[in-house]
């Protein structure tokens, strides 16, 4: 891969889709028989800048870096907050 290959937006999606597989294969690592557990991940994320919520799945909420990044709980908690849904995952 060269340098030119990692600029811009396509470099940007290429490093995100590596970062989620590298924490998905680390994930899958965890012993079944373990009892420690993670946080449940809130089902909602806004963008402090745009104020914009998204569901957590949606490709644009994991575009947000995590200092502009807000977990949200419910629709109703983002919209108390001033924050709009997504156009394109309609939360």
């Amino acid at each position: 891969m060269t340098s030119e290959s990692l600029t811009g937006w396509s470099g940007t999606i290429a490093i995100l889709s590596v970062i989620v597989l590298c924490v998905c294969l680390l994930a899958s690592c965890a012993s079944p028989g373990d009892k420690t557990t993670a946080p449940k991940a809130a089902p909602f994320v806004g963008n402090r800048g745009s104020r914009i919520f998204h569901e957590a799945s949606c490709f644009d909420a994991g575009l947000i870096e995590q200092w502009n990044r807000e977990d949200l709980q419910s629709t109703g908690e983002a919209a108390a907050k001033g924050y709009r849904p997504c156009q394109k995952c309609k939360p």
